[in-house]
């Protein structure tokens, strides 16, 4: 898929910090330490997940398209945004869970709005994602 598409990666880096990067019109960040839902700010005195101090987690980005992007990685929060500068109105109008077989996609189930709210959460079961973003006007 490298050598077809561009790609980007990243692992969690020592202090913990969010890490970005600008594929096309769209940045994508990387954060770790989260809960699967919500926001740490909302509640800055809850209890951190148990891994949120560990030195895991990363993830993998192939851009298929100039909307369409394939992920996976572990222990991150993953989120697609429309870069700075760039059309208003960027949003993410597609998630899909898959598998790949003999090469060509396979779409196991889409992911609904409980499991997109807040990012895009990989715990520890590492699985394929497919986001399409879009734009309203």
């Amino acid at each position: 898929m490298a050598f077809d598409h561009p790609v980007w990666g990243t692992a969690k880096p020592d202090d913990g910090t969010p890490v970005s990067t600008t594929m096309g019109d769209w940045t994508i960040t990387a954060s770790f330490g989260q809960w699967q839902f919500g926001q740490r700010a909302w509640f800055p005195k809850a209890d951190l997940p148990a891994w949120a101090t560990e030195p895991t987690g990363g993830m993998v980005v192939a851009q298929l398209s100039a909307n369409a992007f394939l992920f996976t990685g572990d222990h991150v929060r993953v989120s697609f945004d429309a870069k700075d500068g760039s059309a208003p109105g960027g949003m993410i109008v597609r998630v899909e869970e898959g598998h790949f077989d003999k090469g060509a996609w396979v779409m196991d189930r889409i992911w609904n709005g409980d499991q997109t709210d807040y990012g895009l959460n990989l715990i520890d079961q590492p699985v394929w994602i497919k986001v399409t973003m879009g734009r309203y006007k």
